[in-house]
Parts: C-alpha cells; sequence; structure tokens
C-alpha cells in the first residue's frame, strides 16, 4: 500500500520540485540558467573510464 502511495507521489513531487527551481527567477532568488559543463568534468570522466576499461580488459586476459 506505501509502495502504491509512493509510486504515484514521486513523479508529482520530481515534477513540483522542478517546476518551483524554473520559477526562482520571479522570486528573486536566482535564475538556474548556467547549464554548461566544465571541461575538467568531462576530462575526468573520460579518464576514470579509460582506467575501468583497462581493468577489465586486464581481468578478460587473465581468465
Amino acid at each position: 500500500m506505501k509502495s502504491v502511495k509512493l509510486k504515484k507521489i514521486l513523479p508529482i513531487a520530481i515534477c513540483l520540485m522542478a517546476l518551483v527551481s524554473m520559477t526562482s527567477c520571479n522570486r528573486g532568488v536566482g535564475c538556474p540558467s548556467d547549464f554548461s559543463i566544465n571541461k575538467t568534468v568531462v576530462e575526468k570522466a573520460v579518464e576514470t573510464a579509460a582506467i575501468v576499461a583497462k581493468k577489465t580488459v586486464q581481468k578478460e586476459i587473465l581468465k
């Protein structure tokens, strides 16, 4: 019963939070307009993916 209620309420709550965050400009809180990704974040993600791939390949070779 609680799971069903949660499944019904969760999407509504997420939509409500998104709506409130997008209308924060009108309330003087600040506009959420900077959606850019920093280059270092992308570089770190690529580096991490390369390390994981290398370890996976090494495990497959040692089998």
